[in-house]
């Protein structure tokens, strides 16, 4: 058996195979670690995203989704033709939605 996840459920996935190991020939993990060991890094992040949280609600989704694709992380996808681009707030919209 093989498994998978991303982000929280990467957590999840990770968990299960650690306690169910005998089941699990593989794993895949794609943005997902164990946690942010130190406490402060804890409380610094849980406040971080309360406050996107809070944002989020105040704003609402398709602003969450212009925030969350001009993180740098995606700058490469400023590269893509516009052709391509202008599908994905339609896409991420409509996928959350």
């Amino acid at each position: 058996m093989g498994g998978g996840g991303g982000g929280g459920g990467g957590r999840i996935a990770l968990a299960y195979a650690f306690r169910y190991r005998d089941e699990i020939e593989q794993l895949i993990l794609e943005s997902s670690g164990v946690g942010i060991a130190e406490e402060s890094e804890r409380v610094r992040r849980y406040q971080s995203d309360r406050q996107l949280a809070d944002q989020l609600a105040k704003n609402g989704i398709v602003w969450f989704q212009k925030y969350w694709t001009e993180l740098k992380i995606f700058t490469t996808q400023q590269t893509l033709s516009q052709e391509v681009r202008v599908h994905f707030p339609i896409m991420a919209v409509s996928y959350i939605c």
